[in-house]
Order: structure tokens, then sequence, then C-alpha cells
């Protein structure tokens, strides 16, 4: 299944003329900090008939590199510049749950495709972007997409006429296997301060650890 020039906000304004003639603002588009709760659906590649798979939960982010995402009594990933983990509490109480310690072997592509949006929705060197009526398509170039293994992305927006952040509506990722990953944005939460041990995974006593 996301580089950045720091401060709380990025304040580039990129002035472009929408479907309907008038001029719309894309303001501050990623900020150093975010909270979201989302809705990811995954379509399998065509392989596999499009089966969808649909999950709910929550990614916090940190520039540059800083990501967790959780599934409340599921899942939680974390990741930083150094490392990454991913644990699966137990299904019955009093059994070990699983970790795995980086299991993206130092490289996680959605803090890297969060990291790469500070360079805005224009086109830059790690990717070309397209306007669409109320939205906005990303091509990476072959370098970045290897090292993601990202293709495109199309970041939709609920109004042409204000596209900040908090506007954001989805994030729609076709992978170079073909899989699509979609994020429904429930809520955004900016500039949030998170605790200095956020990014960092400690593990449940009664853990199985495996690398």
């Amino acid at each position: 299944m996301m580089k950045f020039n720091l401060s709380v906000s990025i304040f580039l304004i990129v002035i472009f003329t929408n479907a309907f003639g008038k001029k719309a603002k894309v303001l501050a588009f990623i900020p150093k900090t975010f909270k979201a709760q989302v809705e990811q659906v995954i379509v399998s590649s065509l392989s596999d008939k499009g089966k969808k798979t649909k999950t709910y939960g929550t990614i916090e982010y940190k520039y540059p590199g800083n990501f967790r995402y959780e599934e409340k009594d599921k899942i939680v990933f974390v990741a930083n510049k150094n490392k990454s983990w991913y644990y699966t509490p137990p299904f019955i109480k009093g059994q070990p749950g699983d970790l795995q310690l980086d299991p993206m072997k130092g490289k996680f592509p959605l803090s890297m495709f969060f990291d790469a949006l500070t360079r805005g929705l224009n086109s830059n060197k790690l990717y070309k972007v397209k306007k669409l009526k109320k939205a906005f398509k990303l091509v990476f170039n072959d370098k970045f997409s290897k090292r993601m293994g990202f293709g495109n992305a199309i970041l939709v927006f609920k109004s042409s006429a204000y596209l900040n952040f908090e506007g954001l509506k989805t994030v729609q990722i076709t992978k170079l296997n073909g899989k699509k990953v979609t994020f429904n944005m429930l809520s955004i939460k900016r500039d949030v301060q998170f605790g200095s041990k956020r990014f960092i995974f400690t593990p449940p006593a009664n853990t199985k650890i495996s690398q």
C-alpha cells in the first residue's frame, strides 16, 4: 500500500485554472504532521478478478519518514527513518502476539509517498502532475516508482474551488503489480503533537518476535 521542505506548513501556492475557468489555490498542501481516520479499500490485480477488501484504521504521519497505521485489535504498523515494526495481537487473550521486525527492510512506501508530496501538486523531479476534475494524477518517474512500488496516485478533493490538505477526499494508489489501494479520508487533523516515542514500537509482554 505515499520529499518535504520543512516548516509546520508549507506555504507554497500553486495557481491553476480549473475546469470551470476559475482560479483555485493549492495552499500548504502537506503539513509537517497529521492524523487521519481512513477506510482502506484494496482491489486485487485483474488476475484475482478485482476482489475488494475493506478495512478501517488510523494513519499518523510526521515528516520525515515517520508513519504509523493501526487497525484496532487487528494490526499495528510503525515505521521511522531507521526501522519498522509489524505487530499482530493474539486472537485469544493470554496467547502471544506476533511481531515482525523491519518487514519492509528499511523502506516503507507510504511514508516515502507522503514525504514526496511536500513537492506540491506541480510537476517535479519525482513525478509529473496532471489536473483532473476535482483531482490531480501523479505519475512517478521510473526510479522513484521502483523504490516505492507505486506506478501512480490520484488525489481526489471534495471541492475544486479550494484544494487544501483538509479537503482531500481520497488517495487512490496503483501499485506496479496492478493492485489498487484507496484511502478514503474519513477525517483529517493536521499539526498534531506526537510524543517522542510515537514512531517507535515497544512490544507487549509475551510477544513472538521474528525478523
